[in-house]
């Protein structure tokens, strides 16, 4: 094969790793939707129909850092964003949020 064959091949690689990951997002964002990764609530007072998720969902719905959910909590959430949701219960001292709100204002 020629060398602009496999640059190409690794372009297109590329392209679909990309697109794959972008896949593996909008289904973790349809399980928190539709409750997979719901929190229980048990013996607490939460939105009861709706899912909610903790910081580890939060990180992984969003693949960022720890440091960067307690930025965004801070008020250090990108410019071009509107501000961070703020949680809707805690479990403790854990804080959790409404999926829908953030899946909606990661997509704003």
């Amino acid at each position: 094969m020629s060398q602009k064959t496999l640059d190409r091949i690794k372009e297109v690689r590329q392209g679909l790793q990309h697109h794959l990951r972008e896949v593996d997002k909008c289904i973790r964002q349809l399980e928190i939707l539709i409750g997979i990764d719901a929190v229980a609530t048990s013996n607490a007072i939460a939105p009861p129909k709706e899912a909610i998720i903790s910081a580890k969902g939060v990180k992984e719905l969003l693949g960022i850092s720890s440091t960067t959910l307690s930025r965004y909590q801070q008020g250090n959430s990108p410019k071009s964003r509107p501000p961070f949701p703020k949680p809707c219960w805690y479990k403790g001292r854990s804080p959790h949020w409404k999926a829908e709100e953030l899946i909606r204002w990661s997509t704003e």
